[in-house]
């Protein structure tokens, strides 16, 4: 497993925490790996985190579908994410900014 993800709030942890988890992201194949993720971490992600989020989900909604092992994209899973998104909104940056429409666009959201 990949444990450990501790209270620490300084700012390095908090940074290589969000490298992590993006990692993690972009590693999962499937839904439920990643919507696990989200759940556990969103209160933590910085804009990058939420842009991946939403492309990675919208991307394994569709490579999953109909296949019996995944489960669909939950909803609340991705209220999570937009509130998250709204909260990091005031710190983006343009990249940001993109990451995170065009994680929405890729969720056909």
């Amino acid at each position: 497993g990949m444990g450990g993800y501790g209270g620490g709030m300084g700012g390095g942890a908090r940074e290589a925490d969000q490298k992590a988890v993006h990692g993690l992201m972009v590693r999962s194949y499937r839904v439920r790996d990643l919507m696990r993720i989200i759940r556990e971490s969103a209160g933590g992600f910085n804009a990058t985190n939420v842009g991946t989020a939403f492309f990675q989900l919208g991307t394994l909604a569709r490579k999953s579908k109909g296949k019996p092992k995944d489960e669909p994209v939950d909803p609340q899973v991705v209220a999570l994410l937009e509130q998250r998104a709204l909260a990091v909104l005031p710190g983006l940056d343009p990249h940001g900014l993109s990451s995170v429409l065009g994680g929405f666009a890729n969720m056909g959201i």
